[in-house]
């Protein structure tokens, strides 16, 4: 995972990382998250649309957008404590 001010390669809303950019130079980049399904951009812009987003997410069951991509290993509380803090 890394986090500049340039750069974000981690899902605002459910914390998941793959290593691929959701921010450049501090601008979305239209990736969309291959766990909660969230593209960056949209929705994931203000705190209080992150939060209802996640809590969404989380509330029906945490479901992956692209279940081919979870790890066999995937623990949630681990990936949610990926989210930078300014978003939690």
């Amino acid at each position: 995972m890394e986090h500049t001010d340039d750069f974000e390669d981690v899902c605002r809303i459910c914390g998941y990382s793959d290593g691929v950019s959701f921010r450049e130079d501090g601008w979305p980049v239209g990736t969309i998250c291959h766990c909660c399904g969230t593209e960056a951009g949209i929705g994931d812009t203000d705190l209080e649309q992150v939060r209802e987003i996640r809590e969404h997410w989380l509330r029906h069951g945490a479901q992956w957008w692209q279940p081919k991509s979870k790890p066999a290993d995937w623990d949630l509380q681990k990936q949610l404590a990926n989210v930078l803090p300014q978003w939690r």
